[in-house]
């Protein structure tokens, strides 16, 4: 959101203060319309078909709870590009998203294997060769900012050797450094009490995971600052 914001304070100042106002809301309106079509709507086509190439055939995926670009993934490898491989499904156990997903995954032919919590993790990840996981957010550091719970399937991945793909709009980039869980989070309101609380997210370092897929390329996660400079030059 902030980066949005800037940049539409940077489109509002570019704007000749001799245009009518109706003129410059028009324009302004054009702008923001384009900006979605091309650092939402396209940036996800395009994070889709790249991540999509990664997985191969016999693959085992494994992924965590219910996101809309890894689910366009998985469709994509397995529709598209005709690929067959295995989905582990390891859910958040308060949420519970990735039942649906898994219904969805076993309706288009995928075979699946559903887990609603990390009481079996390690033998997951043990069984999966490449994790898929998608971000909320990238710091500059290359740290993962994601749904709570991500962070311990990544060590996980980690300590046994696999690799972790993250999928991350650029617009979700963001020039900030965090290096814990608590900084930048959010409470879960429906699960916090006067002895105890739930975050909502949590922070993931960047050694923990292998490759960030965005709409601009595909770079180690220590990378990300470069295409943040990049987005930033060309606005």
């Amino acid at each position: 959101m902030g980066n949005a914001i800037r940049w539409l304070k940077l489109q509002v100042s570019k704007i000749d203060p001799d245009v009518p106002d109706a003129e410059a809301k028009k324009e302004l309106c054009a702008s923001i319309d384009a900006f979605i079509q091309e650092r939402i709507n396209f940036a996800d086509v395009v994070i889709t078909q790249r991540a999509a190439e990664i997985i191969e055939n016999d693959d085992v995926i494994l992924i965590y709870g219910r996101s809309a670009l890894v689910e366009r993934t998985l469709l994509e490898s397995h529709s598209v590009t005709g690929r067959k491989f295995d989905v582990i499904i390891v859910d958040d156990p308060y949420e519970r998203h990735g039942q649906a997903l898994a219904k969805t995954l076993a309706a288009r032919g995928l075979q699946v294997l559903y887990c609603g919590d990390f009481g079996a993790l390690q033998f997951h990840v043990k069984r999966a060769n490449k994790i898929f996981l998608s971000a909320e957010g990238m710091f500059s550091n290359g740290a993962l900012y994601g749904r709570c719970g991500t962070s311990d399937l990544a060590m996980a991945a980690k300590d046994l050797g696999k690799k972790v793909y993250v999928l991350c709009e650029s617009i979700n980039i963001t020039d900030r450094v965090s290096t814990d869980s608590l900084t930048y989070n959010e409470i879960d309101p429906e699960r916090s009490t006067s002895s105890s609380f739930r975050l909502l997210f949590d922070t993931t370092l960047s050694h923990y995971l292998s490759t960030v897929v965005t709409e601009i390329s595909s770079v180690q996660p220590t990378s990300v600052s470069y295409l943040l400079r990049k987005l930033e030059d060309s606005n």
